[in-house]
């Protein structure tokens, strides 16, 4: 069985390190879905500031961000003088930010949290 939530993160990571080797190409070359990555992508960041944009491409074009890993963000992270908590929260909002703009997540829907239930 697939876990939906490695899923997600694993697609997350596929898209923003394609994202930062190719974002300055031009996308007249590339392949329809390639295109609508791209874009997702760049829709995503617009959500960052620059320091948070320089984290992600900083880890994801390191061999430590090749998946989603906390251990990898907080080498990654002390390594660069970061906050590990930082670091991992704009990895996480990033990955959820992209798969939402891809349109491959509704933006309301939750991944890996059982029983989702609102708090009364």
């Amino acid at each position: 069985m697939i876990n939906i939530g490695l899923w997600y993160a694993n697609t997350a990571v596929h898209l923003w390190r394609f994202y930062f080797r190719y974002k300055t190409k031009d996308p007249a070359g590339f392949t329809e879905p390639n295109r609508l990555h791209l874009e997702a992508c760049g829709r995503a960041i617009k959500h960052f500031t620059d320091q948070e944009i320089e984290i992600l491409n900083g880890y994801f074009m390191t061999d430590m961000g090749d998946y989603e890993d906390f251990k990898a963000v907080k080498k990654y992270a002390e390594e660069h003088g970061i906050n590990p908590g930082t670091a991992w929260d704009v990895i996480k909002r990033a990955n959820y930010a992209v798969i939402v703009e891809r349109g491959l997540m509704d933006k309301k829907e939750t991944v890996n949290k059982p029983n989702n239930q609102e708090k009364r």
